[in-house]
């Protein structure tokens, strides 16, 4: 799941619909995103924001790509212009997890053994 992409068709199917010319700001849509998530879920307490007492789950995302360039904004180089292979750190409950393109905590080579197991069974 690419919760960049998944808000981007959000935001574009939402766009196609609307009659008047103002939409939601890229920030807001992002914002929606995550701690609307969070919010959904009853877990806003917990999760969706980096604050002092909730779990340290984040990205960090290149913005450094052509096809996102210029940044002029953060939120709406994120929202239409950067997806998952962006992402270069990936951090849960304040452990790295992932790593330029690496998987810190799996063994990439087992899992993807495991992958052609299941595949051949289904």
């Amino acid at each position: 799941c690419d919760i960049l992409e998944e808000a981007r068709f959000a935001t574009l199917f939402a766009r196609n619909f609307e009659k008047k010319q103002k939409f939601l700001q890229a920030e807001k849509i992002i914002e929606t995103a995550t701690l609307g998530g969070a919010k959904s879920l009853g877990l806003d307490a917990e999760i969706g924001t980096l604050q002092t007492g909730k779990q340290a789950d984040l990205i960090v995302v290149s913005l450094g790509n052509a096809a996102q360039m210029p940044v002029h904004d953060v939120y709406s180089a994120l929202l239409f212009a950067s997806n998952a292979r962006d992402v270069c750190l990936t951090i849960v409950g304040g452990e790295e997890i992932f790593r330029d393109g690496a998987a810190l905590k799996v063994d990439e080579k087992e899992l993807k053994i495991k992958i052609k197991e299941i595949a051949r069974k289904m």
